[in-house]
């Protein structure tokens, strides 16, 4: 009934203050729902990522799909 979770910063020297505002807007387009680090009292550069809740089948897929968010944020 139970999840697992950590909580991820996106490496400032990578992803600047822009960068961090395009990460958040791309996570839709992928149906990937994290919570954003300004929820729990930090900066929105860190993100809590949980898996557990849904079948654990989907999780290489949505793994996948955050690569591809961080890796085009990062390109951009």
């Amino acid at each position: 009934d139970g999840g697992a979770l950590c909580c991820l910063r996106l490496k400032p020297t990578v992803f600047d203050a822009v960068a961090v505002v395009r990460f958040w807007s791309y996570l839709p387009e992928h149906d990937l729902q994290l919570g954003d680090g300004a929820w729990f009292g930090e900066s929105s550069a860190i993100f809590r990522l949980g898996f557990g809740y849904l079948p654990i089948d989907v999780l290489p897929a949505a793994l996948d799909a955050l690569s591809e968010v961080l890796t085009r944020t990062r390109d951009h």
